[in-house]
């Protein structure tokens, strides 16, 4: 097998410009929020044409769960017949796409600040546009 210094850089890559981007949902964690233990799904987006890392974003389901269901009614989860939106596992959600509006976030951890990309929360659906 035979690789350059580039071919490094690119499997690392994240997009780290803020913007609006298409965006593919790549992988959903389940796990409990710190505080509250409520259910929690973590979706990894990517944007699809380069496979690059966009963000990370949660959807709670305590009391938070009104945006985790409108963020999930944006990704495209269906109705059923009775017109209720349904998904049957956090799986379904991979592959669905929307677009998202990234703005630059700053967080405190254990090394002390740092920023990374974020849907922008304070816009119209909390960051998330249909793809059509």
């Amino acid at each position: 097998m035979k690789w350059k210094d580039e071919d490094m850089n690119e499997a690392d890559e994240k997009i780290r410009e803020p913007g609006r981007y298409l965006a593919e949902v790549k992988v959903v964690l389940e796990s409990k929020t710190r505080t509250s233990g409520d259910n929690m799904w973590s979706l990894l987006f990517i944007e699809p044409k380069s496979g690059r890392e966009l963000c990370w974003d949660n959807l709670s389901f305590g009391r938070g769960r009104g945006i985790a269901f409108k963020k999930m009614t944006v990704l495209g989860v269906p109705k059923n017949d009775l017109g209720f939106f349904e998904i049957e596992d956090k799986d379904e959600l991979v592959g669905n796409r929307c677009y998202l509006n990234l703005v630059e976030e700053t967080y405190s951890g254990k090394s002390g600040n740092s920023t990374k990309l974020a849907p922008d929360f304070h816009s119209e659906n909390f960051g998330y546009e249909p793809p059509f």
